[in-house]
């Protein structure tokens, strides 16, 4: 697969989205990708008039150029080392999120699952999981964890091993190969024959990983993996409307939403 060249990363500045930012940062410094950090400015429909009158009163550039700044000062600590690409849109922050990422021909959008403050908040059930649902392209996104990580030393990736799942080892390769982290390749399933196929997946894709098949309920045993390797980041598949995904269609969900670590979904 091509290497990543760009990454977008949309912020809301709240204390949670500057702690994400280090392990953002430190991820593309890694990969030598740009990352593209982008606000959406996102007004609400007036309700009545009183709120129609204090809209109007608003100026729309004055709003843009403050926005501009507090980006210019959010990236200024942590970007160091990195080639980075402000952007300020107008609208619904999911609606301009996936438009950014199409526009600018985005590898994957990392993007935070919980925000703060007057702005619509990037949670987990809002603007994450319409991100989730829609883009296109490979979702970075934090999990459960408060506290950035700057480098992967275990990576799990788990497949079900229907056709085109190649596509997530991939991704767990290029990782694995940016900080030379031991990848673990997971299966949840039975018998030696899912082995094999899972050691086959693995030798046609050119992956050093250690190979194992998972028993018991999906979510259970792939976070359970998770936590016995303290892996800082998980890779999975995901997306209702993506037929290659098989089982990991109805849970990718809970494993991003309860994972002790980040999860790369593609």
């Amino acid at each position: 697969m091509s290497p990543v060249k760009r990454i977008l990363f949309p912020v809301d500045f709240s204390e949670h989205c500057e702690r994400v930012a280090r392990e953002i940062f430190a991820l593309a410094r890694r990969v030598e990708a740009e990352v593209v950090v982008m606000h959406a400015l996102d007004l609400p429909p007036a309700s009545n008039s009183e709120w129609l009158s204090y809209v109007e009163a608003l100026d729309p550039e004055k709003l843009r150029a403050l926005a501009a700044k507090r980006l210019e000062g959010f990236v200024d600590d942590e970007s160091r080392g990195a080639a980075v690409k402000l952007r300020i849109e107008s609208g619904h922050p999911a609606v301009e999120i996936l438009a950014c990422a199409s526009r600018e021909e985005i590898d994957f959008i990392a993007m935070p699952t919980r925000g703060l403050g007057p702005f619509t908040s990037y949670l987990f059930g809002s603007v994450a999981e319409r991100v989730l649902h829609q883009a296109q392209c490979p979702v970075w996104s934090e999990g459960r964890r408060t506290e950035a990580v700057t480098r992967y030393e275990d990576i799990l990736c788990a497949v079900d091993l229907s056709p085109g799942t190649e596509a997530v080892v991939r991704w767990a390769k290029q990782f694995a190969a940016a900080y030379q982290a031991r990848l673990h390749l997971v299966h949840v399933g039975h018998g030696e024959q899912s082995l094999e196929l899972l050691r086959q997946m693995a030798s046609k894709e050119g992956v050093e990983a250690e190979c194992r098949i998972l028993t018991g309920e999906l979510t259970r045993a792939v976070l359970g993996a998770v936590e016995q390797h303290g892996c800082e980041l998980l890779v999975i598949g995901r997306g209702a409307e993506r037929k290659f995904l098989g089982r990991f269609r109805g849970q990718a969900q809970t494993l991003i939403r309860n994972c002790p670590c980040a999860v790369f979904s593609v």
